[in-house]
């Protein structure tokens, strides 16, 4: 925002007219319409008793604000939109570049900026291209040093990507480790750094992982849905999603104990005796199987450890007899004889 606007502004918020106050400042009216259009200046000596007058700073009088507001941000934002979609983008980019030196300390414009910059240079092959470019590699260095955890990781990935095209692994690797580990677009981008170090090993070992762990994501995701279809009594909803279930675990082969567990929280649920049964069994036959995934080619690159599949067989061995949602089985033989079956794995596990 300039001088003028400023002026503006706050004049009209403390409800002045421009001759009131040019009286205060002992000004002209004319000075001070000139003032607001942008076609003259105040006095430097004119500053401190201007800013007094309109009850802000002289900080805020010249513009020099930490931040814009999200509305004043959004507004430069749309207008600068708009202008790319008509198709006029060189002046589109030479309006934002100006908005950032206007105000150079708003972190999240240049965020903004530069992501507008580093996507838009990629569609050029000149000059220009290279000039957009080192504006959004800029504008990302100020972006990094943020003390707001969010525009310091959005600056530290771009800076990536555009140390990834460069070819400069490194230093793409220095502004990688910004970012927590945790974090999804980081273990990705990981990935494709070590493909392009040449790390052909670590790479194959991530990838699955980030697989392996998206089947645990999307499988603990069905399960909350499925929970929630149940407090609503939507059984066509239950049953669509128990489907899914078992439609992912067969693409991601994740084996055939998990496939046939997919059944049993809804069967007990309903309190379907011969259904329960059936999957009781079914999983007993097949806690062998517990651990299929290790043999698909999906995963071959992982080291599993053996403690997860152990302790599964051990709970399922103790808890059958002692969950009361399944006290509706326990005068039916078969259901004493899975809770056998499961004893002998567990004795057997353990001796």
């Amino acid at each position: 925002m300039k001088i003028g606007e400023v002026i503006r502004r706050y004049r009209r918020e403390k409800q002045m007219t421009q001759e009131e106050m040019a009286n205060a400042l002992g000004v002209t009216a004319p000075a001070v319409n000139k003032w607001e259009k942008g076609n003259t200046v105040p006095d430097v000596l004119l500053l401190a008793p201007i800013a007094r007058l309109l009850g802000i700073s002289t900080d805020m009088l010249l513009s020099y604000q930490e931040e814009l507001s999200e509305k004043e941000l959004q507004d430069i934002l749309t207008v600068i939109s708009e202008k790319i979609k008509e198709g006029r983008y060189g002046e589109a980019l030479a309006s934002l570049k100006e908005k950032t030196e206007e105000f150079p300390n708003c972190e999240k414009l240049a965020v903004c900026a530069a992501q507008m910059f580093a996507g838009y240079h990629l569609f050029l092959e000149n000059e220009e291209a290279e000039r957009y470019a080192r504006q959004a590699r800029e504008l990302y260095l100020r972006a990094v040093k943020s003390k707001q955890e969010q525009i310091r990781q959005t600056a530290a990935m771009g800076l990536f990507q555009i140390c990834m095209r460069e070819e400069a692994y490194e230093k793409a690797e220095e502004y990688l480790n910004l970012l927590p580990e945790y974090d999804t677009n980081a273990r990705r981008f990981r990935a494709m750094l070590l493909e392009r170090q040449g790390r052909t090993d670590e790479a194959h070992k991530l990838y699955e992982r980030i697989l392996f762990s998206g089947y645990s994501d999307i499988s603990w995701a069905l399960n909350g849905s499925f929970g929630l279809s149940l407090k609503e009594k939507d059984m066509e909803q239950a049953q669509f999603l128990v489907q899914k279930q078992k439609e992912i675990v067969r693409v991601m082969e994740m084996g055939a104990y998990m496939e046939v567990s997919a059944d049993l929280p809804l069967a007990v649920y309903q309190k379907d005796k011969e259904k329960t049964l059936r999957v009781l069994e079914a999983i007993e036959e097949n806690l062998s199987r517990l651990t299929d995934f290790k043999k698909s080619r999906l995963y071959r690159h992982m080291d599993f450890s053996e403690s997860g599949a152990e302790n599964i067989k051990w709970m399922l061995a103790k808890s059958l007899d002692k969950d009361e949602e399944l006290e509706f089985l326990k005068d039916d033989e078969r259901f004493w004889k899975v809770q056998e079956k499961l004893e002998a794995v567990r004795r057997k596990e353990e001796s």
